[in-house]
């Protein structure tokens, strides 16, 4: 656990997307859905924590301005 090029990592990443599919999947006509793995990409490895589901500080501040444009419309 903790490596970065493990497998725990990878099966984080595999998760989070499944994960995210799934509420996609699920939604109504009333409510939007905005893909964080689609705005943070977990290749840019410096935002994530070792387990890639979890952000780290400069993570929180990339979604913050990432998520503007969205929010916006």
């Amino acid at each position: 656990m903790g490596r970065e090029n493990g497998a725990f990592v990878e099966s984080g990443d595999v998760k989070l997307k499944a994960f995210n599919k799934k509420i996609e999947s699920q939604l109504g006509a009333n409510v939007a859905y905005i893909d964080m793995v689609k705005l943070l990409p977990t290749r840019e490895q410096e935002l994530w924590s070792f387990d890639r589901c979890h952000l780290v500080g400069a993570g929180y501040e990339k979604m913050r301005r990432a998520l503007a444009k969205p929010l916006a419309k």
